[in-house]
């Protein structure tokens, strides 16, 4: 962005906004190519905002804090596949689970699902036997929490928690009695994406950051920030579960893989409020635990 307040014409897969007072004082030419080929400025941040909403929306479902509006589905479910809960999924059998500790605030009727009914509907929902039998994105026991859903269930006080297995790569539905304390139903799906949670994306930014293909980030957050980016903690980033296009899906593909695997795209800015830097052109694969550059 200049001092006017313009904003500078974005380049995909180059530099990041100049940094703030780096004006023409005779610094060399990579720096005044850099500022030529400058990504963000008010029009990316709009770009990527709308690239994110034209995902996301008719996802109806947001990745990073659990809460949604009712839709499973990612962007690149496979066809002939069906989410968790349709005829297609597989299933499993419900059961009663341990107790999940103090009731605390509750709705009724048709309310939305309270803080204190989210954390009840998490915990009743993983049992032992489907915590032995699951992994989370860093390996560990237990599954991948991904949000909670209010179940509008005649009669009941109901909601529906989903989760990602990366032990078998599907998406878990199990739909929780909160008035009973019980699972009482469960089923899931391969070969769809889900928006990512939290937890998944800042996974992503650490294995960005580890592999070859974060080179041009790391120079470019230099050039932005004066400082090398060592640390997640040094971006604001958001993850998109990955749907590919044009065939990248297919077997042939570099890519192929991630019509099953957890794979994601990032946004990525510079913490507090800075420039955003482009790295869209990379894939995260989190269950293989890779990077691959789109062809």
């Amino acid at each position: 962005m200049n001092n006017e307040g313009e904003a500078i014409p974005p380049e995909r897969g180059t530099g990041v906004g100049p940094r703030e007072g780096d004006q023409d004082t005779g610094r060399p030419a990579r720096r005044a190519i850099t500022a030529t080929r400058v990504l963000w400025g008010s029009a990316t941040a709009l770009a990527c905002t709308a690239a994110m909403i034209a995902v996301t929306v008719p996802l109806q479902a947001m990745g990073d804090d659990g809460n949604a509006s009712p839709s499973p589905s990612g962007s690149s479910a496979t066809a002939g596949q069906g989410a968790p809960g349709s005829a297609a999924a597989g299933r499993s059998a419900p059961g009663v689970v341990e107790d999940a500790g103090p009731v605390g605030e509750r709705g009724s009727g048709r309310d939305p699902l309270t803080p204190d009914e989210v954390q009840r509907a998490r915990k009743l929902a993983v049992d032992a036997s489907f915590r032995a039998r699951s992994r989370d994105v860093h390996g560990g026991p237990g599954p991948e929490y991904l949000r909670t859903e209010f179940a509008d269930t005649p009669g009941a006080r109901t909601a529906d928690v989903y989760f990602f297995n990366y032990e078998d790569r599907t998406v878990v539905k199990r739909t929780v009695d909160l008035d009973a304390g019980k699972v009482t139903a469960s089923s899931a799906a391969s070969g769809i994406q889900p928006p990512p949670s939290r937890e998944e994306t800042d996974e992503a930014v650490k294995l960005l950051l580890a592999d070859g293909d974060a080179k041009r980030l790391k120079a470019n957050y230099r050039d932005a920030t004066g400082k090398p980016l060592t640390r997640p903690a040094q971006l604001n980033s958001r993850g998109l579960a990955y749907g590919g296009s044009g065939g990248e899906l297919t077997g042939a593909s570099p890519l192929g893989k991630c019509a099953k695997d957890r794979c994601l795209s990032l946004f990525t800015r510079v913490s507090g409020g800075g420039p955003w830097i482009d790295v869209t052109d990379l894939v995260i694969d989190l269950t293989d635990r890779t990077v691959t550059r789109i062809p």
